[in-house]
Parts: structure tokens; sequence; C-alpha cells
């Protein structure tokens, strides 16, 4: 007996599981990783634009 919602993982179908994490996971993880960077460059943007008006 099993409760509704729970489903059993075919041991055969890790692939497909894992081919379906990582297809969630990985726009996420680029467009964090876009927007850190766009973050830093601005930053060393406006210290170096800083450093020549002073």
């Amino acid at each position: 007996m099993t409760r509704s919602g729970t489903k059993k993982v075919d041991p055969n179908s890790d692939g497909a599981v894992l081919q379906a994490a990582v297809e969630a996971f990985l726009p996420s993880m680029i467009s964090n990783t876009l927007m850190l960077n766009n973050s830093l460059f601005n930053f060393a943007k406006e210290a170096i634009d800083e450093g020549n008006e002073g």
C-alpha cells in the first residue's frame, strides 16, 4: 500500500532523472553567473572611473 503522491523510481531510469535535474538547474545557474559577472563588471568600472576622476 502506497500513499498518494509518492512515486517509485525505476532504478533503470536514473539517467533520465539526472538529465531532468540538470536541465532544470543549468539555466538558473547560468543566469546567476551572468548576473554576478555583470555586477562585478559594473563595480570594477565604477571604481576605475572614480580613480580617474581623482
